[in-house]
């Protein structure tokens, strides 16, 4: 699936975000993200990007990051 602002649906577009997903580190998704916020302590998480690259995010926590991503090496707030 593309990302972007026509791969979702009107309801979807419309809204900043509908639901909320509870990642942790085995938790893999196949629709990227529209973005994450850590609720742990601030660390350094690596994430998998929505084009498949891995990289590696200093998270604060309780901070909105607006990242397309499917895949985290810790627990964070995945925002659809």
């Amino acid at each position: 699936m593309a990302v972007g602002n026509k791969a979702y649906t009107v309801q979807e577009s419309t809204n900043p975000y509908f639901k909320g997903v509870v990642g942790t580190s085995s938790t893999s998704s196949a629709i990227p993200s529209r973005a994450l916020i850590n609720n742990a302590t601030s660390a350094s998480v690596n994430i998998t990007f929505a084009d498949g690259v891995v990289g590696a995010v200093y998270m604060v926590q309780g901070t909105l990051y607006p990242i397309a991503a499917t895949a985290s090496s810790a627990s964070v707030l995945y925002l659809y």
